[in-house]
């Protein structure tokens, strides 16, 4: 017999709480292994129990276009420094679409669509939340 909708939705729904809550449990001994590192000053270690431990620091940079521009223009190195991307204006296509200028048969063969994997989107009840 096929299992209940009911009993796989609350199956879900649990396992999902219980992820949840060893994610969380997982990142803060994450950050109480980095804490006990900084403690005793050493960024990479050997454990008695012969595990190799780094701390791994990272950093994500984004350069700011209009400051990095009124930098780089006076002196002549913007045009150098930026790249052209060419983007489609998906509302203009829209546009022309609506205004008969062309079809939708006609864009076809330039539309590329990958599904994606299917998955449920549980909203809890008034009870549960």
């Amino acid at each position: 017999m096929a299992p209940n909708l009911d009993d796989l939705v609350q199956d879900l729904i649990k396992a999902e709480r219980a992820f949840a809550e060893q994610k969380q449990l997982v990142d803060d001994l994450k950050q109480q292994v980095v804490a006990a590192m900084e403690e005793v000053g050493v960024a990479s270690t050997v454990t008695a129990a012969g595990h190799r431990v780094t701390v791994v620091r990272g950093a994500v940079s984004h350069w700011d276009t209009e400051i990095l521009k009124d930098i780089l223009a006076p002196l002549g190195l913007w045009e150098r420094a930026r790249v052209l991307r060419e983007a489609v204006d998906e509302p203009a296509i829209e546009r022309m679409v609506d205004q008969n200028e062309l079809t939708l048969e006609q864009l076809q063969p330039a539309l590329e669509v990958r599904e994606r994997r299917a998955y449920p989107k549980i909203t809890p009840n008034k009870e549960e939340a």
